[in-house]
């Protein structure tokens, strides 16, 4: 898990990637989904990625360049059959105290400015930098909407949380119906940050 990595490493005093440390996920699912946060992304610190193909057998190591990353995105995640075994990231000397400082700052942030409910994090990409995806859903009225057990945060838009027992169809019709009504008031076409993956 990223946030254990990241620990670890400031133990020896080591770090460089501290802004992952409050993300949720493993080291391979953000290099897949490019994961980061406060305009910083894990191909910033990346240097390369040792990737197994199933289909070949054969393992690879990649370059950040090679990856073709994006925002929230990464070629890994249009390729099925490349799985990410190791990676090796740039480390820089850092002030131990002052990095874990931060970091509990950063997650006390988060837990003021997220519901603290089920949920997936941010459902939707934000359209932009300077756009985030919760204020489009607000302007579209659908803060607090619902659908069965799944709701629009009231905290956060761009939260699809489990308030109600939830199933995955109520979660991905609410999905689908704040994309809907985005669309129609705003312009603009929301996608999906998660990725959801058929049984």
């Amino acid at each position: 898990m990223l946030g254990d990595v990241v620990h670890r490493l400031l133990k020896q005093s080591l770090g460089g990637f501290n802004f992952l440390a409050n993300i949720p996920g493993s080291v391979g699912g953000a290099i897949v989904g490019n994961a980061g946060c406060y305009g910083k992304e894990i191909r910033d610190v990346l240097k390369s990625v040792e990737v197994f193909n199933v289909k070949t057998g054969k393992i690879i190591t990649m370059k950040p360049s090679e990856l073709g990353f994006g925002y929230r995105h990464s070629k890994l995640k249009e390729y099925s059959e490349l799985v990410v075994l190791s990676a090796t990231f740039r480390l820089e000397k850092v002030d131990k105290k002052q990095a874990l400082k931060e970091i509990a700052e950063e997650k006390q942030l988060r837990r003021d400015k997220h519901p603290q409910a089920p949920s997936c994090g941010s459902w939707f990409k934000n359209p932009s930098r300077t756009e985030p995806a919760w204020k489009f859903i607000e302007s579209a009225g659908m803060k607090g909407a619902t659908v069965g057990g799944a709701k629009i945060s009231n905290k956060h838009a761009n939260f699809l949380i489990n308030y109600r027992h939830a199933t995955t169809t109520n979660i991905i019709k609410l999905s689908r119906l704040v994309q809907q009504k985005v669309k129609t008031e705003t312009g603009i076409s929301l996608k999906e940050e998660v990725r959801i993956i058929d049984g």
